[in-house]
């Protein structure tokens, strides 16, 4: 009886172990695909945007509505939304990302429950730290979005856009912050009635000090800050940061465009 009894607890033991190295084998590609995203998002200066989501839609198939995921196709959108020539794909590129964006933070059962309900701040407050990269992409590109297609939007969309880039503004991850800054001075710069001209130049200040935005901060600030109040000096400033600084990704290329 004490042999069965040992026999057991060792198939029982081999059966975990061979259970937990199935989950580990099962997990690797998932994490390995990140991995690769993340190379491929550093380098897009060299390779381009075109191929950028490769590897985040074959992990997507492999684990649907994963989080890590989902912020990262948000990343990517957002990119691609900055470097189109076109109007028409600048809108569709931003709104999916927002979509993206949402998706990842609607993982979140709470959040998603008040978030339905319109309440924003409530829903966002139940978020743990690791959902800030989906309120940091969603936030940038649903500002983005607000922008392209009009006042009506803007009214309609106020609400979530700006309650999403006030979470994220306050994220403990600088690069997160950063986001949510970037995206209340695109809110805040596009409509200057919101708020004050000095919080909307911190927004844009704080986002830069986190490296996020590249030479669209400047390029933003020059159309809806500069150029609107004639302010010469900071004109002249921005347009030649603009010019002076190199472009090493599609983004920075296309913020460009403003002064040529």
């Amino acid at each position: 009886m004490a042999r069965l009894s040992i026999l057991g607890l060792v198939s029982a033991a081999l059966v975990a172990g061979c259970s937990a190295k199935k989950r580990q084998r099962t997990k690797e590609p998932i994490d390995e695909l990140l991995s690769l995203a993340d190379e491929q998002w550093r380098d897009r200066g060299q390779v381009g945007l075109d191929q950028l989501d490769a590897a985040l839609i074959d992990a997507d198939s492999r684990r649907p509505g994963d989080r890590e995921v989902l912020w990262r196709l948000a990343r990517v959108e957002v990119a691609r939304g900055l470097a189109a020539t076109e109007e028409r794909s600048r809108v569709v590129h931003f709104g999916q990302a927002r979509e993206f964006g949402l998706r990842c933070l609607d993982r979140h059962g709470g959040f998603r429950q008040q978030r339905r309900l319109g309440e924003w701040t409530t829903g966002l407050d139940l978020l743990p730290a690791a959902f800030a990269p989906c309120a940091g992409w969603a936030s940038v590109a649903w500002a983005r979005w607000v922008t392209m297609v009009g006042p009506e939007a803007v009214a309609l969309d106020r609400q979530g856009a700006v309650a999403l880039g006030e979470w994220a503004s306050g994220a403990a991850r600088p690069d997160v912050a950063g986001l949510g800054a970037w995206a209340l001075a695109t809110l805040g710069s596009a409509s200057l009635d919101w708020v004050e001209r000095g919080q909307v130049l911190g927004h844009y200040a704080t986002a830069r000090r986190a490296g996020v935005g590249g030479l669209w901060l400047e390029a933003d600030q020059l159309v809806w800050v500069a150029r609107p109040s004639g302010d010469q000096e900071m004109i002249e400033r921005l347009e030649a940061r603009l010019r002076d600084t190199r472009a090493d990704v599609p983004e920075d290329a296309a913020a460009r465009r403003v002064i040529d």
